[in-house]
């Protein structure tokens, strides 16, 4: 997935959830560590009190940057630079020496719509 469309695909979320909305959209199965069987983003967790991702191993990723992408859509990006070398489960999360992970804008509303797709699943006919 390219950033120019994941920026997009949020900001559209964004946008309908400022309107008071609730958008049911499917959560994309793609991406690197799709492809090429390693954990996917589901083996983290972030701490958005804190500001922290944490990975399957305990540890938490350093927030290496931040920006913002097209109309304000907000970007974090998280690495494991210090915390992967050594780890035990590195092989099954990257091919790299560290695994990176990009946030992209409220990145909370995908749990709430992955399980209202979920139970909702005749939404996907509308």
């Amino acid at each position: 997935m390219s950033l120019w469309i994941a920026a997009i695909w949020v900001e559209d979320i964004e946008a309908c959830v400022k309107a008071g909305m609730k958008p049911y959209v499917s959560k994309p199965d793609r991406g690197p560590a799709k492809s090429d069987d390693l954990f996917t983003r589901e083996a983290f967790s972030f701490d958005a009190e804190n500001n922290r991702q944490k990975c399957a191993g305990g540890k938490f990723l350093r927030l290496r940057g931040t920006g913002a992408l097209r109309d304000g859509v907000r970007r974090r990006t998280y690495d494991g630079y210090s915390v992967c070398h050594g780890c035990a489960l590195r092989p099954h999360y990257t091919k790299s020496k560290f695994r990176q992970l990009t946030r992209y804008g409220d990145d909370a509303e995908l749990p709430r719509m992955a399980t209202g797709v979920a139970a909702n699943l005749n939404l996907q006919d509308i």
